[in-house]
């Protein structure tokens, strides 16, 4: 389906809603003759579904055969959309195209319907070098993935510059969008869209609005003399870099109801807040330049924010760094091992104590029995036993009396029971004073 109204005129004229100076900002719009292409004239443009193109082509609107190598081109026409629709709106499209060096003003005021371009469920679409000025919308993404939105110009716009709506995977690099009278990029669900080398100064929004966005790449942008600079809501998991957010009338960088985000390395300057967060959780604020703001940081009902490295503001945290975390693990398990040794330790000594005295006690106790014996008129003295060497002068095995504690030499008695040795003596008096074997208790029969 196409549709293309022709629309012929002789010269075009473009001034700011205000008579080509914004009454706030205190800076005049040069945006006339002299700024337009050297391009021909045509009416509004509507190409709906891939077919949508061959019959454009047909009708000379396009050139190409919606390829890598040889993309459908769209390109220098100027476009006054009389205040009906959009300048151009492609729909349902999924073949590769370009659109470029068009300039497309006076859409119609629908919002968020009529722009100077709009995509509607498109993919694969370049959008590059187009002056989408003096629209309600300077260009609209509705449900559109993978498309580039390369170096064009959007200001001086009813609305907002370039609105995004449930899109993915874009790519919004080297725009200029300036004096829009909401914000400049607004964007509403998205997932990993690039943001990136964008000017984006005096508009009376954000310079740059995300809400629910997540994983976006927000980097090199210069978000200047906004009312806001840059604002997420309800957003997670995106990175906020190397970003120039200078001299907006209220907030650098905002973040609500926003977690897990990265703030790294970006120039906050001459905001009235440089950093402000509410109700926003475990973002990593590291390595910003916060300076000359009225206040450099806020934040209100807020946990677990992570600050380091800044210039300008306070690097207290509400969260440990997991350097410390994994240090301060480290040192509470050598605490634990240290302490278990320590007891195993105190343990093992009173162990051994408890075996010393209790073989103390068991030879203070042999001891008193030995010589209980010894005083017996029965039983030989250790002086009055004499080493008697067995026969042949060989040695024989050697063994221990338990009563006396000396060798026996000789003949012994074994106790039949338990084995234990005794001296013949030794054994003769235990026997004589009706004692046992000390070992067993058994009768000691000789």
């Amino acid at each position: 389906m196409i549709g293309l109204y022709p629309v012929i005129y002789n010269s075009y004229h473009y001034n700011t809603k205000d008579g080509g100076q914004s009454s706030k900002y205190g800076e005049t719009n040069t945006f006339d003759n002299e700024n337009l292409k050297l391009s021909k004239n045509s009416g509004t443009i509507h190409i709906s579904g891939n077919s949508g193109w061959s019959d454009a082509k047909a009708a000379g609107i396009c050139i190409g055969q919606g390829t890598e190598t040889n993309p459908y081109i769209i390109e220098d026409l100027v476009i006054d959309a009389e205040g009906s629709g959009s300048g151009i709106l492609i729909d349902l499209s999924t073949v590769i195209f370009i659109i470029r060096n068009c300039t497309i003003q006076n859409s119609g005021s629908l919002l968020d319907t009529d722009a100077g371009i709009r995509l509607f469920s498109v993919s694969n679409g370049r959008l590059i070098d187009n002056n989408c000025s003096l629209n309600e919308i300077g260009i609209i993404l509705e449900n559109s993935h993978r498309n580039s939105i390369l170096r064009n110009i959007m200001h001086d716009n009813n609305n907002s510059g370039m609105f995004l709506s449930d899109s993915s995977y874009n790519l919004v690099s080297e725009n200029i969008v300036n004096n829009n009278l909401n914000e400049g990029i607004e964007v509403h669900k998205g997932n990993q869209n690039n943001f990136s080398n964008n000017n984006v100064k005096y508009n009376r929004g954000s310079g740059l609005y995300l809400e629910l966005c997540f994983f976006s790449n927000i980097s090199r942008n210069n978000i200047s003399k906004n009312d806001n600079g840059l604002s997420l809501i309800n957003s997670l998991y995106n990175d906020i870099m190397k970003n120039i957010v200078i001299n907006n009338f209220l907030n650098g960088i905002y973040l609500e109801d926003c977690d897990d985000n990265k703030i790294l390395g970006n120039n906050i300057n001459y905001n009235e807040i440089g950093i402000y967060l509410y109700q926003s959780n475990d973002n990593d604020i590291i390595g910003n330049f916060v300076d000359y703001n009225n206040r450099a940081k806020k934040e209100d009902k807020c946990k677990g924010n992570y600050f380091k490295g800044n210039k300008g503001i306070s690097n207290s945290n509400g969260r440990f760094p997991f350097e410390i975390v994994i240090i301060i693990g480290i040192i509470i398990i050598l605490i634990m091992l240290l302490t278990g040794m320590i007891i195993l330790r105190r343990k093992s000594s009173r162990e051994v104590v408890t075996f010393k005295k209790d073989i103390g006690k068991a030879n203070g106790y042999n001891q008193k029995i030995s010589e209980s014996l010894i005083s017996s008129k029965n039983v030989l003295t250790p002086h009055e036993l004499e080493e008697i060497k067995p026969e042949g002068g060989e040695e024989k095995e050697q063994h221990i009396c338990v009563v006396h504690r000396g060798k026996i030499l000789g003949v012994m008695y074994i106790c039949p029971v338990c084995e234990t040795y005794y001296c013949m003596k030794c054994a003769k008096a235990l026997k004589n004073k009706g004692e046992t074997c000390w070992a067993c208790n058994s009768e000691i029969k000789l």
